[in-house]
C-alpha cells in the first residue's frame, strides 16, 4: 500500500485531498493518478477472478476437474497392464517349451515302450521278471507323468501390497500460496 512518504504532501486547501490510510494530504492530479492506478490493479484482479470462474464452470460441466490426474493415472494403467502380459506371455512361452521338450523324451521312451510290450503280448515270448520289469517302467512312466506336473516353481514376486504400486498424495499448499502472494 501506498504510504505518505511516496507522494508529494501539501498544505491543505482546495488542491489537496486527505488520504485516510496515510493520514496525509495528497495534490489532486497524484491523488487522482494513484487512484486510477488502484482501480486498473482491481480491474486485473476482477478479470483473474473471471477467468477462474470460467475455468471452474467449465471443469464442473463436464465432470473433467480431475482430467490430468486420472489421465495420468490411466496411462500408468495401460503401461502396467501391457507390461503384465508380456511377461505372462514369456512365462507361457517358458512352459510350453519346457514341458515340450519332457513331453517329448516321455512320449518318445513311451512309444518304444508301447512297441515293445505289444510285441511280448502278440509272441507271447516272456516270463515273470519280464512282467515284473514291465510293471516297473509302467509305474514309472505313471510317476514321470506325475512329476511332469509338478516340475516347475513358478514365482509371483508381488508381496500382495497392490496399493502401494501407485499413490495420490496432496501436494503442500504453502509453496503455492507463497508464490501467489509475490505475484501480488
Amino acid at each position: 500500500m501506498a504510504t505518505s512518504n511516496q507522494f508529494s504532501v501539501y498544505e491543505k486547501d482546495l488542491q489537496t485531498r486527505f488520504y485516510v490510510e496515510c493520514k496525509a494530504y495528497f495534490c489532486i492530479n497524484v491523488f487522482r493518478s494513484y487512484r486510477e492506478e488502484l482501480l486498473n490493479k482491481m480491474d486485473g484482479l476482477v478479470e483473474d477472478r473471471n477467468d477462474l470462474q470460467d475455468n471452474i464452470n467449465q471443469a464442473t460441466q463436464s465432470n473433467d476437474f480431475h482430467c490430468p490426474f486420472l489421465s495420468q493415472i490411466d496411462e500408468w494403467h495401460k503401461f502396467t497392464v501391457e507390461k503384465v502380459k508380456q511377461v505372462a506371455e514369456n512365462a507361457y512361452q517358458q512352459v510350453i517349451q519346457l514341458l515340450g521338450i519332457k513331453w517329448l523324451k516321455i512320449f518318445t521312451e513311451f512309444k518304444i515302450f508301447s512297441a515293445e510290450l505289444i510285441y511280448l503280448n502278440e509272441t507271447k515270448d516272456f516270463f515273470e521278471h519280464v512282467l515284473t520289469w514291465l510293471k516297473q517302467v509302467i509305474r514309472q512312466f505313471h510317476q514321470d507323468h506325475k512329476q511332469l506336473n509338478q516340475s516347475f516353481l513358478i514365482k509371483f514376486p508381488l508381496n500382495r501390497a497392490y496399493n502401494r504400486l501407485i499413490y495420490v498424495e496432496e501436494k503442500s499448499a504453502s509453496t503455492e500460496i507463497t508464490s501467489v502472494d509475490n505475484e501480488l
